[in-house]
């Protein structure tokens, strides 16, 4: 952190300034010579040099991250009818991405009050998924099909997709919307887990910023707000979302 040396001194006994007391707390210059920089500013750099000196209690809320976090324990439920036409392939990651569905708890509004060395986001899904099998009845045998993984999670800041971190997610369940004969209702239960968990994690900082496609506008190292999200495209009937959520911090 650089030295201070505020621009307005005073003498005892003689009558003070407002406009100078508030210029020796707050007055952006180049090089710095107000308070303001004693906390606001301080950043990575100059936190690795004296980081055994400062305790928790010396540093201002926000002064080296701003973390947000967000989500829901509400059921979601996506059913077939909103992934319009059937022309589409979820091979296809563009395709997908632009058709797919923002999930609502993971998705939210990044916030960064200052110029960012790095960006992190966490987050997880649990998920539902019919796999579309149509049961017979009664005492008719049934072959289970191999899970065909006709669902795609791929998350996206500020509107760029980032395939190489999509999840192509195996179904869960037989039939959420129609359910087996009571005589096969114990094999829905038993065949496959009920649930699917995606966790991911993403870095963003200057050295990964073109890769991810994020520089520019795009960059949510700038000041202002940024989006997260993470988009659901499916083929299945009925997927349901039980649980989400998504965490950003961003460091000086």
């Amino acid at each position: 952190m650089p030295d201070i040396t505020v621009p307005n001194t005073f003498v005892s006994g003689s009558t003070s300034s407002a406009q100078e007391v508030a210029e020796n707390i707050y007055e952006p210059t180049t090089p710095p010579n107000t308070l303001e920089v004693g906390n606001g500013r301080l950043d990575k750099d100059n936190l690795e040099a004296v980081s055994p000196l400062i305790s928790h209690d010396m540093v201002r809320r926000s002064s080296f991250a701003a973390p947000r976090s967000s989500g829901s324990t509400a059921n979601f439920d996506f059913f077939e009818e909103i992934f319009v036409g059937d022309g589409w392939s979820l091979d296809n990651f563009r395709t997908s991405f632009d058709r797919g569905i923002g999930v609502h708890g993971v998705s939210a509004s990044i916030y960064t009050p200052w110029p960012a060395t790095a960006v992190y986001i966490a987050w997880n899904i649990v998920a539902i998924i019919d796999d579309a099998v149509e049961h017979p009845g009664g005492a008719v045998s049934i072959t289970l099909p191999a899970p065909q993984g006709k669902h795609l999670l791929i998350p996206g800041v500020n509107g760029v997709r980032l395939p190489a971190l999509a999840r192509r997610v195996k179904e869960s369940t037989l039939t959420l919307v129609e359910r087996p004969t009571p005589s096969d209702e114990a094999m829905q239960d038993a065949v496959q887990p009920d649930q699917r968990l995606f966790s991911g994690h993403l870095m963003v900082d200057s050295v990964n910023l073109s890769e991810l496609g994020l520089t520019g506008t795009k960059s949510p190292l700038a000041p202002g707000y940024h989006t997260f999200e993470v988009r659901l495209a499916s083929k299945a009937r009925h997927v349901r979302i039980k649980s989400c959520n998504v965490t950003s911090i961003p460091l000086r």
